[in-house]
């Protein structure tokens, strides 16, 4: 009987954990989705929604950490989340001057080929550390992808010599 009772506190526990994850979890979308479309209403009143359940007296019945603790954790998150876009977006610039730079040169510079391949490198190290729904609010073109292949199709023509 008492294994049985000892079972289902855990299994309580582990549910109450969950809402605060999801909870967690909600915060991030909504974050983004603001980042994405600023005049969001629904977005911004779910965000006071889970900050007000963060912070009220109740949330101390669903786990034992803190919930402002975790709500400072969150807004730090999604700082640093919205400097990573704001940089990915800067590189990407960056990447279309260097592309625009290399092919208006009349002798095709190396150091102006390492600039665009260093764009690229830096962009694809931002979206892996970005959560996924993070990623969409990198502006993404198909300029970016023809750029890939070209340098990919010289990179081979290099080698073959």
């Amino acid at each position: 009987m008492k294994t049985a009772y000892r079972y289902y506190e855990h299994a309580i526990q582990d549910l109450l954990n969950a809402v605060v994850v999801q909870a967690a979890e909600d915060y991030r979308e909504y974050s983004v989705r603001v980042m994405m479309k600023p005049t969001d209403l629904t977005a911004k009143k779910e965000i006071e929604a889970i900050r007000q359940f963060f912070l009220s007296p109740e949330f101390e019945v669903y786990t034992t950490a803190e919930g402002a603790f975790i709500l400072r954790k969150l807004e730090e998150e999604e700082r640093q989340m919205k400097a990573l876009v704001t940089e990915a977006n800067a590189v990407k610039e960056a990447l279309l001057s260097a592309w625009a730079d290399y092919c208006g040169s009349e002798k095709r510079d190396t150091e102006k080929l390492r600039d665009v391949s260093f764009c690229l490198a830096r962009l694809q190290e931002i979206r892996k550390s970005l959560p996924k729904a993070a990623v969409r609010l990198i502006r993404t073109g198909s300029k970016e992808k023809e750029i890939r292949r070209e340098i990919i199709r010289r990179k081979r023509a290099y080698e073959k010599g």
